[in-house]
């Protein structure tokens, strides 16, 4: 859905496509930043027009 489309938009634009063995420390990094600074959510609510659920744990 619109959704899944923006988070990927989100990854793609964070990190480069994996196109040969290689170290991912980097893109894991980067993966953690969009994450942990709420940007991948924040860009996904915005897109669907509504906050997503979120999961306790």
């Amino acid at each position: 859905g619109r959704g899944t489309r923006e988070a990927y938009l989100a990854v793609r634009e964070t990190v480069e496509t994996i196109l040969e063995d290689r170290s991912l420390d980097e893109d894991l990094r980067r993966m953690r930043g969009l994450v942990a600074a709420g940007d991948l959510v924040r860009r996904v609510e915005a897109k669907i027009g509504s906050p997503l659920r979120r999961c306790e744990g």
